[in-house]
């Protein structure tokens, strides 16, 4: 049986994403076969780097295709053989050709290997040239220098200035660092950093304001992470600092009952339990089955045992359901079960909806009703969390594709969502409760244009924190937190 090499695993990567609707972090962990270290490594700086470099590389193409528009499979050998040229320094140009052309053969190019050789021989000569002209395109058109969609870069350029765009994009163009949050249920931090020096794990220090000492570490060096003796035995979760600020001003306590509403893959859910060590009740709500699945299964690894699950439609003791019936399916209005709508942070994606409960009133609700159903329960949340469905344009070097799929009407989407999930939360809040509010987005339609609107329909809410993390000013992913607390001695949260 014919062993795969890196390039070709990369490009019959690219070959499945040209033709599937799922992202490409799903199709290279689907593809990856057993691969040493360093192919595995290649294999993704590969995939990753084509994506991202996507628009950039095409109009090198173009620029040497005299108007000829190429078939998918010969565009992702081109964008392979140049990203190899002028992305990766470590490998020399005459490689890149030559791998490229016997690509070509495997993959059914071989009548077009001529053209290939060509192009890419022809850029080696003029390599200096090139990167001036790509220097040139940064400075005067950075969508296409740095392989962004105009829209997005002229929305941040209005709001940031062309210095901060350009830092985001490079930060959006950059790979990920990986960071791990301690967990604190299963270890002490001092017994699992020397775990880590056995395991050849070389880490470094991570200190923010909202983050606990010696809390989360960055992952600087490892073995693949699932085979570590100390990922599998629950000591520490995989997850950027930013998604730990959320949890910080949920401020949650032992012994406490709190709603994390959007919860699967369990990053925060998970947090949140280590925080009141493991002591009350934490529901934690989604509405993907697989996603659903992924938070047993990183609750089980954690040892959290304070968590109760409910997929959407379960009977949750004491959860106050705002509708029985079905939403109106208009625009804006929250999707059906079953259509998908990425959310929170992992690559699966998730569905979002407000659930209801058999046996109750038929009443359709929306946020802007006046009036709430009369068959409504008296909340008895200490504290809830809603990590809203988003945008994510605040992880988008974490989302390679995510910048060739968002849409601006997407966004205007979303902003009605979010203000229902807002509401669903808030009426699950004693009084003197709190209600936090967070995304991965960069964009004030889904932040604080979302928790203005929140406040003037809720007036027994207050606002008491507010704050959003930027990529180029916080070295962390993007994200935005709003923490609400409700006023004490009033009636449920009107709408």
């Amino acid at each position: 049986m014919r062993v795969q090499k890196p390039r070709e695993i990369a490009a019959r990567v690219l070959q499945e994403r040209e033709k599937a609707a799922d992202y490409v972090e799903n199709l290279l962990e689907t593809g990856l076969p057993s691969l040493s270290p360093a192919d595995r490594s290649l294999c993704q700086e590969l995939v990753y780097g084509v994506v991202r470099r996507q628009r950039t590389l095409d109009w090198l193409i173009a620029r040497k295709a005299e108007g000829r528009v190429q078939k998918a499979t010969l565009q992702i050998l081109l964008r392979l053989g140049l990203y190899q040229m002028f992305w990766l320094d470590r490998v020399p140009d005459h490689a890149a050709v030559n791998e490229t052309v016997e690509l070509a053969r495997q993959l059914g190019c071989g009548p077009q290997s001529g053209f290939i050789n060509a192009l890419l021989r022809g850029y080696a000569r003029e390599r200096e040239e090139t990167r001036k002209l790509l220097d040139e395109l940064k400075a005067n058109q950075p969508g296409l220098g740095y392989s962004h969609p105009d829209w997005l870069c002229e929305r941040w350029q209005k709001r940031w200035g062309a210095e901060k765009l350009r830092q985001l994009l490079e930060w959006n163009n950059a790979p990920p660092k990986t960071f791990a949050r301690v967990n604190t249920l299963r270890t002490e931090t001092g017994k699992l950093l020397e775990q880590w020096r056995d395991e050849d794990v070389e880490y470094d220090f991570v200190r923010r304001d909202w983050l606990e000492e010696n809390l989360v570490f960055e992952l600087k060096s490892h073995p693949p992470l699932t085979s570590l003796p100390s990922f599998r035995k629950g000591f520490f979760y995989v997850q950027d600092p930013s998604t730990l600020l959320p949890v910080r001003e949920l401020d949650p306590r032992a012994g406490e009952n709190i709603l994390d509403l959007c919860a699967a893959p369990g990053g925060k859910t998970t947090y949140v339990a280590q925080l009141m060590q493991n002591r009350g009740r934490l529901v934690a709500e989604d509405v993907d089955s697989f996603r659903l699945q992924l938070l047993r299964e990183n609750c089980a690894r954690l040892d959290v045992s304070c968590v109760e699950m409910a997929a959407l439609g379960d009977q949750v003791p004491n959860l106050a359901r705002p509708h029985s019936g079905p939403l109106p399916q208009g625009e804006g209005e929250l999707p059906p079960v079953g259509r998908r709508i990425r959310c929170g942070r992992n690559p699966q994606g998730s569905s979002v909806a407000v659930p209801s409960s058999k046996g109750e009133q038929q009443r359709e609700w929306k946020h802007s009703d006046t009036n709430p159903p009369s068959t409504l329960r008296p909340p008895r949340f200490d504290r809830v969390l809603v990590d809203a469905p988003c945008s994510n344009t605040g992880v988008m070097r974490r989302r390679v594709d995510l910048r060739w799929r968002v849409r601006p009407e997407e966004i205007d989407r979303l902003h009605s969502a979010q203000l229902d999930l807002l509401h669903h939360g808030a009426l699950q809040i004693k009084p003197a409760g709190v209600l936090v509010y967070s995304t991965c987005s960069l964009e004030p339609e889904e932040n604080g244009e979302v928790a203005k609107e929140f406040l003037a329909s809720h007036s027994s809410f207050r606002l008491e924190f507010e704050r959003e993390l930027l990529p180029f000013a916080d070295g962390v992913d993007g994200a935005y937190v709003a923490k609400f607390v409700k006023r004490r001695g009033e009636a449920p949260a009107e709408p």
